[in-house]
């Protein structure tokens, strides 16, 4: 939560259940990442 993953690459990620309040994702690759049941 309020993380900092600018120009990251999350390519494939799993992210499913992830608290993403408050995360800056400017400029990260966020091809194919599973971002289900996030918020």
């Amino acid at each position: 939560m309020g993380s900092n993953v600018r120009g990251a690459l999350l390519i494939a990620a799993d992210l499913r259940k992830s608290g993403l309040r408050m995360s800056d994702f400017i400029g990260a690759d966020l091809r194919d990442a599973d971002l289900s049941g996030a918020n």
